[in-house]
């Protein structure tokens, strides 16, 4: 799919591989709402965390996101941009997390992609900054 090379080449990095199998073979053709308010985006409306927000993050800042933040990309929002969703790309330890982006504050609700997608599915509250379900070591 060109527009997923497109978007790789336009930040110089590269998708983690469930990321960029769900561009490929899922991802909606233009901006889709599901049934529980998120509005999954089309690969050639991603852009980096400054391309959206140029003006900061309209949350809380999560330094480890800030530091880091041209190389996450916002791919989906809730209820017309409440707040949104960016996954790192870059190739440090926070690769393929998810972010919650403009939260209070911004903050990981997911390790994966998949992650992300399986909490979605169940309209988990831990993806919208509410309490995490999941036990941490």
């Amino acid at each position: 799919m060109p527009e997923v090379q497109a978007l790789e080449g336009r930040y110089s990095l590269r998708l983690p591989e469930d990321f960029r199998s769900y561009l490929l073979y899922a991802a909606p053709a233009t901006i889709w709402m599901d049934d529980i308010g998120t509005q999954w985006w089309a690969a050639k409306e991603i852009k980096s965390i400054p391309d959206e927000c140029p003006d900061g993050s309209p949350g809380k800042l999560n330094a480890d996101i800030e530091r880091e933040s041209a190389q996450y990309l916002v791919f989906a929002d809730y209820l017309m941009w409440c707040y949104a969703w960016a996954i790192c790309c870059s190739e440090g330890p926070n690769r393929g997390k998810i972010a919650l982006i403009g939260g209070a504050p911004d903050t990981f609700v997911a390790d994966s992609f998949r992650d992300f997608l399986k909490l979605e599915m169940g309209d988990a509250l831990e993806i919208h900054g509410g309490p995490s379900r999941r036990r941490t070591a």
